[in-house]
């Protein structure tokens, strides 16, 4: 090929390393070998490159999706945030982890996987030194700091720190769960719930606490865990300032000043603040107790009620009080204790405006106002006198002492019946 250019070209002096600089026209002849094919590919290309990434940059500005799925119809800025999605559709997975064989779709996928083998996290936050093995993930931390929440739901204007955020929540009003389990086939809305729900069937806890070595299905949990440890609870409410351990725990604590209550029965129609409520109410229904004491095996509809039942066989008291230390079996019965030093009464009567501690004394005191008699003596049958019946077991028990050297049964219901067993005592 016959060429013809103005150059500039370098040369060595004879007089050393010295470079300097000829100019001249010349007429020269170029045989095109593929090595000269090779580096004049790499030049366009880099042209190339360098007008793309800036094409790219600029559709940033306008918003412009021009490559579109024809699948799916979905859209993107470039034609490899395409392509990437389009293995979607496919299943292939062509990047696969050296160490654990797990396959991606992307390789940037697989780099940030592999941060999970080296614990390598190199974005940091500049406020609290906190480190990410994502920059998606330090851009939504930042926001805590900043409060800001720039992703909104156009049905109920509810605001998020990020757009997965936001896309979760979208499905609370489209009932979309994408994401079902091979084994139960129960579906779900965020992959991470499908991946933790998996543990149930596989028995796996792969995240244990160094502390006390506790092992936990998945990290939150851990998290949640180690803050008992540390005391941490970083999430305070905005009303009451009262905080709390998990964000979870506030959301629940806030819905007591809204009066919100989403959860309801299909059955009676009650409703609750939280769905773990509504759980272990639905097993008053079911009379399902999951729960049982492995010393004396009684059962129970909640684990905590059977933590608080296994103290009655060790003797423990874990829960103390501040001020006088006494102590108690279950936090619950420490929290009404503390009532008798700030001298408060959060349940009242809308009859009478009579204040109680406890909810237990609150709902003794209302029946005396409907004449419900929840608790009975049955001794009919060796006395022919039907039955007495009484507001509370104590007011019961005083009476049973009347009736000395009989066998008695005490029959709770209601509320009662979920506080003791069936008592059957010799007297």
């Amino acid at each position: 090929m016959l060429l013809k250019e103005d150059q500039e070209n370098l040369c060595i002096s004879q007089e050393g390393e010295q470079l300097v600089l000829k100019q001249e026209t010349e007429t020269f002849t170029l045989t095109l070998t593929e090595d000269n094919i090779s580096a004049e590919d790499e030049r366009l290309d880099h042209r190339g490159n360098k007008h793309s990434l800036f094409n790219h940059h600029f559709i940033i500005h306008t918003s412009q999706k021009p490559y579109c799925c024809e699948q799916c119809h979905k859209c993107f800025r470039t034609k490899s945030n395409l392509l990437i999605h389009m293995t979607i559709h496919t299943g292939e997975k062509p990047y696969c982890c050296e160490q654990c064989h797990k396959c991606f779709r992307s390789k940037a996928h697989l780099v940030r996987h592999r941060r999970t083998h080296t614990g390598e996290k190199p974005f940091s936050c500049n406020t609290c030194g906190s480190k990410f093995s994502q920059f998606s993930a330090l851009k939504e931390h930042k926001t805590i700091h900043t409060g800001e929440k720039p992703y909104s739901c156009e049905q109920c204007e509810k605001c998020f720190r990020s757009k997965a955020n936001l896309m979760v929540h979208m499905r609370t009003h489209t009932g979309e769960k994408p994401f079902s389990c091979n084994i139960c086939e129960t579906k779900f809305r965020q992959f991470s719930t499908l991946a933790q729900h998996k543990t149930i069937h596989t028995g796996e806890k792969p995240y244990s606490c160094e502390q006390c070595e506790k092992c936990f299905r998945c990290k939150p949990l851990l998290v949640r865990h180690i803050r008992t440890h540390t005391g941490e609870r970083p999430f305070s409410c905005y009303k009451c300032e009262k905080c709390f351990s998990s964000s979870s725990e506030l959301r629940v604590h806030t819905r007591i000043h809204t009066g919100e209550k989403p959860y309801s029965c299909e059955h009676c129609k009650k409703i609750f603040r939280s769905k773990t409520n509504l759980v272990v109410h639905m097993r008053t229904h079911t009379g399902e107790k999951p729960f049982s004491c492995n010393i004396c095996g009684t059962k129970f509809r909640q684990l905590s009620t059977l933590t608080n039942h296994k103290t009655i066989h060790t003797g423990e008291k874990p829960y103390s009080c501040e001020q006088c230390h006494k102590c108690f079996r279950s936090k619950g019965n420490l929290v009404v204790h503390r009532r008798t030093h700030t001298g408060e009464k959060p349940y009242s009567c809308e009859q009478c405006e009579k204040r109680f501690r406890s909810r237990p004394n609150f709902m003794r005191h209302m029946k005396t106002h409907t004449g419900v008699k929840t608790c009975s003596w049955d001794i009919h049958k060796r006395f022919h006198t039907g039955w007495e019946g009484f507001t509370c077991s104590s007011s019961m028990n005083k009476h049973r002492r009347t009736h000395p050297g009989e066998k008695m049964t005490l029959e709770n219901t209601g509320l009662l019946s979920r506080q003791r067993p069936v008592i059957h005592q010799e007297l």
